[in-house]
């Protein structure tokens, strides 16, 4: 489940809460670590919260963060987690259904009644310009919880995440199940078009998001999107690792290529 983050002000004391899949999550746990190691607000102001407290980044624990148990299917946990907190950082739900609106509405209102004034909510960079037209599945629940914050009365911040670069492979219908490193076989598996994708490196997403967390106070109601330079999947194939053009016009990337990418942990 998401878990979340507080923080504290100096001048205007405030508590920020970061609600994501579990703070040992990609994304959450590295906002927290940026925070943290740049020193953007003091980790006094911090508090997580996880549906698995026990699975907090250690650098939580060296700077003394106490983990609170947050559950999106418990809403007494929510409330008692959200207790205190002034800014909520939701990070989006991994369902890609409907149930991901669903939770997302229980954290917002769970939130608003336990005094939290602020959502700083992650969304994706599916859909263009604003995504809220887009057709794809997996940004409907994205669409449905902007429009509620847009009409709930809560100050908002919308962060729209490009797609993580990590995640090439799963995008790319690569399973690494299958290919272990110092495999000889040969092995491919066909790239399904050439679209473009705005690939972004994760560690770039969370100093955007950390940054964002520390002067909220400038994007109130605003959507921010972070997006890199559209890649397209199969001439990037082609440039950096070694592909085999196939007449329908996807790619077949090589073994080699796969031991690359498997090798340095993406």
């Amino acid at each position: 489940m998401p878990a979340t983050l507080l923080m504290r002000w100096p001048a205007t004391p405030k508590k920020v809460t970061i609600a994501q899949r579990g703070t040992s999550g990609r994304l959450g746990s590295r906002v927290l670590r940026q925070i943290l190691e740049e020193k953007l607000m003091p980790a006094t102001d911090l508090i997580i919260s996880s549906s698995n407290p026990d699975r907090a980044p250690a650098i939580a624990k060296a700077y003394g963060i106490e983990g609170h148990r947050g559950d999106y299917t418990d809403t007494a946990s929510l409330k008692s987690s959200f207790a205190g907190g002034d800014v909520l950082f939701l990070v989006s739900h991994t369902d890609p259904g409907i149930q991901r609106v669903e939770f997302h509405k229980n954290a917002i209102e769970t939130a608003r009644a336990a005094g939290v004034r602020t959502i700083i909510y992650t969304s994706m960079m599916f859909g263009g310009e604003t995504g809220l037209k887009s057709v794809i599945g997996t940004q409907q629940g994205h669409i449905h919880t902007a429009n509620y914050l847009a009409k709930c009365g809560m100050d908002y911040v919308i962060v729209r995440e490009g797609l993580y670069a990590q995640a090439w492979g799963y995008y790319t219908g690569f399973q690494q199940g299958v290919f272990k490193k110092g495999d000889t076989q040969p092995l491919e598996w066909v790239v399904p078009n050439e679209a473009a994708i705005s690939w972004v490196d994760i560690d770039d997403l969370a100093e955007g998001n950390a940054v964002i967390l520390a002067n909220y106070g400038k994007y109130i109601g605003q959507t921010l999107r972070f997006d890199g330079v559209p890649s397209n999947v199969g001439e990037r194939d082609r440039q950096a690792r070694g592909t085999e053009d196939r007449p329908q016009g996807g790619s077949s990337v090589r073994v080699e290529a796969a031991s690359r990418q498997v090798s340095q942990g993406a």
